[in-house]
């Protein structure tokens, strides 16, 4: 099966599973029917990728197509290269621009987050339950998105939490928690030990996170990471972060392929 980059180019559709074996017929749902079709201009006999937002992708030739129907034969299907080894969570606040939670989100999917969690925390804006979950599922069409236009076949999940200690428990116990802060240690050397099945990482508000928080952190050993000598943004500060968890992943993925 060719590489994401070469199999039908930016013509990659999202199909949830559950998906036939090769040779069986499969239908792309109407929205991404109706963009492969009256967008994309795809027609039949064409091959595209296929991505099923679970880890894996497939190559299928279009049998079938409509006004908003495309019908396609699956003929290989392989578990998506290119994803991190170790899951990475990203925790962020409320912030007042939803633009720049927008930006954040996009830029977080493309370097390989597994999961987007927004959380209330105590000195951050407040909102309402109805607004939370309308913002939310516009949260995972951008996570949806960015992970068709990055290459990626995982859907990323965008959650929202009334407070840390209801995302510290969604987090687990085994994750490895670093945190922007600018008083703490840069992050040249930093490791995340192999005991931590996963690494959180968790911005605060722009008012800073409160002491209870900040207790609460370090019972859970969160590691402090100065990310610049000066005050960050929270989306950059969050994506700063991203960028080198992602770097330290792959240098132990590519470590563990020269040690074998």
């Amino acid at each position: 099966m060719p590489p994401a980059t070469e199999a039908g180019g930016h013509r990659t559709f999202h199909v949830p599973p559950p998906w036939p074996a090769p040779g069986g017929e499969l239908q792309l749902p109407r929205a991404e029917a109706t963009h492969a079709v009256r967008v994309l201009r795809v027609r039949r006999g064409e091959r595209v990728r296929l991505i099923d937002g679970q880890g894996c992708e497939g190559e299928a030739e279009v049998t079938r197509v409509g006004r908003a129907l495309l019908q396609a034969r699956l003929l290989a299907m392989r578990a998506c290269p290119g994803e991190l080894p170790r899951p990475v969570r990203l925790a962020l606040p409320r912030i007042r621009s939803l633009a720049r939670l927008d930006w954040a989100i996009e830029k977080a999917v493309e370097l390989g987050v597994g999961a987007i969690d927004l959380f209330c925390a105590e000195r951050c804006v407040k909102g309402h339950a109805g607004a939370d979950e309308s913002r939310c599922r516009r949260w995972r069409e951008i996570a949806r998105a960015a992970m068709k236009q990055s290459g990626r076949a995982v859907w990323p999940a965008v959650e929202m939490h009334a407070s840390l200690v209801e995302l510290l428990a969604v987090a687990g116990a085994d994750a490895a928690i670093w945190v922007a802060d600018l008083t703490g240690r840069p992050p040249s050397g930093c490791g995340v030990p192999e005991r931590f099945a996963s690494l959180l990482l968790l911005v605060g508000p722009e008012g800073g996170l409160s002491e209870r928080e900040q207790a609460l952190l370090e019972t859970r050993g969160a590691r402090r990471i100065a990310l610049a000598p000066h005050r960050l943004r929270t989306e950059t500060a969050a994506i700063a972060l991203c960028a080198r968890a992602a770097e330290l992943e792959w240098g132990r993925l590519t470590d563990r392929t020269r040690e074998s």
